[in-house]
């Protein structure tokens, strides 16, 4: 689900813990943002399966971004799974957006 965070904020701050599972070397999830009531989504960073930013079947309990937002008055926040196929999956818990001043 997407999160909005009002106020203005230069830099944002995404912490969550996480659990894959079959995700491939050509496998990923990215952490991306709109800005001001649009929906063109920014790529933050993507983390690539089979080993080689994360292994699958193990739980990262922290797992943290910081990027630049700039003078943005709103941001939107998603996490997304790049996955080949059905049986790819990145379970996600304890999202905490917060804004930097």
């Amino acid at each position: 689900d997407e999160v909005v965070l009002h106020g203005h904020y230069p830099a944002i701050q995404v912490n969550f813990a996480f659990y894959a599972i079959s995700m491939d070397y050509e496998d990923t999830f990215c952490i991306d943002y709109a800005v001001d009531e649009t929906w063109v989504w920014e790529e933050v960073v993507c983390y690539r399966g089979g080993d080689v930013d994360f292994k699958n079947k193990k739980w990262y309990e922290y797992w943290s971004v910081l990027f630049d937002v700039g003078s943005a008055n709103s941001v939107r926040v998603r996490i997304r799974c790049q996955g080949g196929d059905n049986k790819d999956d990145v379970l996600i818990d304890m999202v905490q957006i917060e804004g930097l001043l």
